[in-house]
């Protein structure tokens, strides 16, 4: 990767121009293919294996309309095929529904047993998580406030809402409150219904403790309750969310900051606010050094 790309607060466009085999730290470096190590990390260009019954694992990755399945390469199922949990194992469109994972504990030892790829559900159908989304149809969403997750159909404006992707496109659950979940695998719970309204625009009042605003996604709720655009360097900030792409807050001074490169001078812990992963772009600040250092594994 040319000298720059990664050091400064915001990285350089790059245009694929590494052949297989060749040594990257992005995907986007690669003609074809992907790039086997970790986001700015050293690793190497590999290509996609193209052809069903090709070898796949963590590092060799399946071409369109495959899927990894026990290290081999596979077509994606139609409807009725049999299917394992990959997210891919079904064509676009399809959901592998009935799939049991095996178990082996000691009082409670099961076999594999296969799904069937359908097509996604309606309204009315209960549904699940499906990678980062649900099962259900376009159109649809799973109502996870309900006492049984259920599909329903994405809601106009004006209607009461009680989860974050509940209303039709364009529109945002407005003033929706979630709380914490009642056990460590759950979702979280309704704490109050949202209302389904139109995405607003600078200015346009909001809830600050709300799970979701009608503030677009480039901006933020303030605490005085308007939607603002995320803060450019040297604006006030109590945590990385309130500052732009590639900045984070500094917890000394509370303004926002560009991310620190490589090599540069560091203050280490937390970046402002919990959950924040500190000054360094695409790595660390090492305490002892106190300046940023990469986050690849070892050996890389």
């Amino acid at each position: 990767m040319p000298d720059g790309c990664l050091a400064g607060a915001v990285p350089a466009g790059l245009v694929p121009a590494v052949p297989s085999g060749g040594k990257c730290e992005r995907w986007e470096e690669c003609i074809d293919g992907h790039c086997s190590g970790q986001l700015g990390c050293p690793g190497e260009c590999r290509a996609h294996t193209l052809a069903a019954g090709g070898p796949c694992d963590d590092r060799t990755l399946c071409g369109p309309e495959l899927h990894c399945d026990r290290d081999v390469c596979r077509p994606r199922g139609d409807v009725g095929a049999a299917c394992s949990n990959h997210w891919q194992a079904c064509r676009p469109g399809l959901a592998c529904q009935g799939y049991v994972a095996p178990s082996r504990e000691p009082h409670a030892s099961r076999r594999e047993q296969l799904g069937v790829c359908e097509a996604k559900r309606g309204a009315g159908r209960p549904c699940r998580r499906v990678s980062l989304g649900h099962d259900c149809a376009p159109d649809h969403f799973c109502d996870f406030s309900a006492a049984a997750p259920t599909c329903r159909a994405r809601l106009p404006a004006g209607a009461a809402c009680t989860w974050q992707d509940a209303c039709a496109d364009g529109l945002r659950c407005d003033g929706l409150r979630l709380a914490a979940p009642t056990s460590s695998a759950g979702e979280p719970t309704l704490a109050a219904a949202g209302v389904c309204r139109p995405v607003a625009d600078v200015g346009a009042t909001c809830d600050p403790a709300a799970a979701e605003t009608r503030c677009p996604l480039g901006m933020r709720c303030a605490d005085d309750g308007r939607c603002l655009p995320r803060g450019d360097t040297g604006a006030a900030c109590r945590e990385r969310n309130d500052c732009g792409p590639y900045h984070h807050c500094d917890p000394a001074a509370h303004t926002c900051q560009p991310d620190l490169g490589y090599g540069e001078p560091c203050r280490p812990g937390p970046g402002g606010g919990p959950g924040d992963a500190g000054p360094c772009f695409l790595g660390t600040c090492d305490p002892a050094a106190r300046r940023c250092v990469g986050a690849c594994p070892r050996g890389k």
